[in-house]
């Protein structure tokens, strides 16, 4: 993967399809009750990553 540019570090995560309700306020009251539990945002400060 020598093309690709290197990681020097920073946020790595990720941003689940409902998180557009956090910035639209029409969508806020649109979103089903939550069953399983999973964080709409999960990020984490890193300095390396394996990407599989």
């Amino acid at each position: 993967m020598a093309h690709l540019p290197m990681f020097h570090g920073g946020w790595v995560g990720y941003f689940g399809y409902d998180t557009v309700r956090y910035v639209e306020p029409r969508l806020a009251q649109s979103c089903p009750e939550d069953t399983l539990g999973v964080p709409d945002i999960w990020l984490t400060l890193s300095e390396e990553v394996v990407v599989i």
